[in-house]
């Protein structure tokens, strides 16, 4: 088989193959080069999402979120060229709110804000 044949044989039943595989593997798209970019989700293995965001050129771009396996959030923030900009926050598998910051280019603009379990502010470790 010619390497043009073998070229064309690739490129049109690799995506076939991958994305027949189980979903809760196959969780993101990679170019030739090993570098992630495109949508990017991670399942847990009873199939339910775990992780969502966007790559571009392997930087984390826009808003990405990881939930615990109870399918409550577990953090949220924005990325741009993979760095963190903008509010972030994690959160308690209870779904109260317990850590959030704001960040600039992946810097942290000041102290973050802390909450216990049930919700009273405390002092952030």
């Amino acid at each position: 088989m010619s390497i043009l044949k073998q070229i064309v044989f690739f490129v049109l039943f690799l995506p076939i193959i991958l994305f027949s595989q189980d979903t809760s593997k196959l969780s993101i798209v990679i170019n030739e080069s090993d570098i992630k970019d495109g949508d990017y989700q991670t399942f847990y293995d009873n199939g339910q999402l775990k992780s969502k965001g966007f790559y571009v050129k392997g930087n984390k771009e826009g808003v990405y979120k990881w939930w615990y396996s109870n399918g409550n959030l577990e953090r949220q923030g924005n990325y741009i060229l993979g760095k963190k900009n903008g509010v972030y926050k994690w959160w308690y598998s209870n779904g109260q709110i317990y850590v959030m910051g704001n960040y600039k280019n992946g810097i942290l603009l000041n102290e973050n804000s802390c909450w216990d379990e049930n919700g009273n502010k405390i002092l952030c470790k």
